[in-house]
């Protein structure tokens, strides 16, 4: 895939959450959006070779159902 066919950000929904995905070309770390969350440009570090879309894509997946998950599983209204 050339640099011209790098995605853009990608936009999913994961438990009744959206969130986006960036993933930028020459580079093995992928950036998560989770407006509901307050998360913005979260760098996530994976193994995944550089400009391997879709493992890069199916790693943001698993770190953001992780997040989103956490989310949804943690106690409300302790804050």
């Amino acid at each position: 895939m050339s640099t011209t066919d790098v995605p853009s950000a990608i936009h999913k929904t994961h438990a009744g959450m959206s969130y986006s995905v960036t993933l930028k070309s020459n580079d093995s770390k992928i950036y998560l959006d989770i407006d509901e969350l307050g998360l913005h440009d979260h760098e996530v570090h994976t193994k995944a070779a550089p400009d391997m879309w879709s493992d890069l894509e199916r790693e943001a997946d698993k770190a953001a159902f992780t997040i989103i998950d956490l989310h949804n599983a943690s106690p409300k209204g302790l804050l």
